[in-house]
């Protein structure tokens, strides 16, 4: 509550990827999601962003903020987005097609 979706999405990314120089690049849409599981439509705003930091290869990042996530450790690394379309959850996959990559 009181964040706009960009907001939102910017805070997450930081919150459990630990990069912190992260901007907006595009808004790509809104999409509609049925989560099975809990009986929810979840509204999706999906974003492209982009940084102009330095990134390793892989590192590891542990969340230090929010209620769900605080305390999770996550590795992290690179995926080729052919890839990452099959092995994200939740099906975030779906909108990698969107992305207007170099």
């Amino acid at each position: 509550p009181g964040e706009t979706p960009e907001e939102a999405a910017l805070r997450e990314a930081r919150e459990e990827s630990g990069i912190q120089v992260l901007r907006v690049q595009r808004y790509i849409g809104k999409f509609h999601w049925w989560h099975a599981d809990r009986h929810e439509d979840h509204e999706r705003h999906v974003f492209q962003l982009t940084t102009l930091q330095t990134l390793p290869e892989r590192w590891q990042h542990t969340v230090s903020a929010g209620v769900e996530d605080k305390g999770l450790r996550f590795a992290c690394y690179w995926l080729d987005c052919s890839v990452a379309a099959q092995a994200l959850s939740g099906n975030q996959g779906d909108y990698l097609q969107y992305l207007e990559l170099p």
